[in-house]
């Protein structure tokens, strides 16, 4: 189901049965889904949960084959009630940071938050004290946190965000603890050339342009390990990405690139192993269970 959305961002949008006036706000959430099935509802509930409802709420969805656009029209009704802005749209796009794109220009918040399906913010706080940060920096474009990071065999690791100089190397704080300013983002879309390190190519322009980031110590978001950029078989395309970005923002010299090329070749020679050994292990792994549902045994095996 694709929804249309006027031209004037003031108009009402239709959502399902429900009509809600789009107005300005202190933050706009922004969910990006495809194919998401219950994760985007435990987005959905944690954004729901927030203490603070200063904001308005954008799901823009894929064209997702499965019933992510079901679930997300089911709790729409629930925003309604809080009197939240909630709109979603759901059509093709050419990737996660098409998709970002679409919503900034939907977007009326004053400062934008980033939590894609899967991610949940820290606890029912979160936004509350990002707003008090953020009116105690008043001349802050960026204010970002750390992260809880959760694997699906219940692990968690905090991830506490490096210091903003060390940019030059890599992003030092994930997308989803951080807020940034709607004007800027507006200025500086996401460069949809990368598949996976556009949100780092942009956070860099707004450091080498001068743009305040201000750190908070607080975790803002938990993020579920395996996305797209966490991958084995995207491990390399991201340390390419990386590399291609701060060549094209002149980091470093022509021989400090060369340098790391040949580290990134010899990097990707091992993950390449790595990825292959992961692969046979689990081949085996399912050819075992095949065996032992066939009636096979390690006994007879031996024979």
């Amino acid at each position: 189901m694709a929804m249309e959305f006027p031209v004037e961002h003031k108009a009402c949008f239709k959502i399902g049965i429900c009509f809600v006036m789009s107005q300005k706000t202190f933050f706009t959430i922004i969910t990006v889904t495809y194919n998401a099935g219950s994760k985007v509802s435990k987005t959905i509930d944690s954004v729901y949960k927030q203490s603070c409802t200063d904001y308005e709420y954008i799901l823009v969805d894929g064209a997702s084959e499965d019933d992510t656009v079901q679930r997300i029209e089911k709790q729409q009704n629930q925003f309604s009630e809080k009197n939240i802005s909630y709109r979603y749209l759901s059509e093709r796009d050419s990737g996660v940071y098409d998709a970002m794109n679409k919503s900034i220009s939907l977007a009326n918040g004053e400062w934008v938050c980033f939590l894609n399906a899967g991610d949940l913010f820290f606890d029912s706080e979160t936004l509350r004290k990002l707003k008090d940060t953020t009116q105690k920096n008043s001349s802050a474009d960026i204010v970002y946190g750390d992260t809880i990071e959760f694997k699906a065999n219940g692990l968690s690791i905090y991830r506490k965000a490096l210091p903003i100089e060390q940019i030059t190397q890599a992003i030092p704080f994930f997308h989803q603890s951080c807020i940034t300013k709607l004007d800027l983002l507006k200025k500086n879309l996401f460069d949809i050339r990368y598949r996976i390190c556009a949100d780092y190519d942009f956070f860099l322009g707004c450091y080498q342009d001068n743009a305040r980031f201000v750190y908070i110590e607080l975790p803002v978001s938990r993020y579920e390990y395996g996305g797209i950029s966490s991958c084995d078989d995207n491990a390399v395309l991201l340390l390419r990405e990386q590399l291609e970005i701060r060549k094209n923002r002149v980091v470093f010299t022509k021989e400090d690139y060369n340098r790391e090329l040949i580290q990134l070749e010899r990097k990707s020679k091992i993950i390449g192993i790595k990825s292959m050994v992961k692969r046979v292990i689990l081949l085996k792994g399912l050819l075992y269970v095949r065996d032992l549902k066939n009636g096979w045994s390690l006994e007879r095996d031996k024979l």
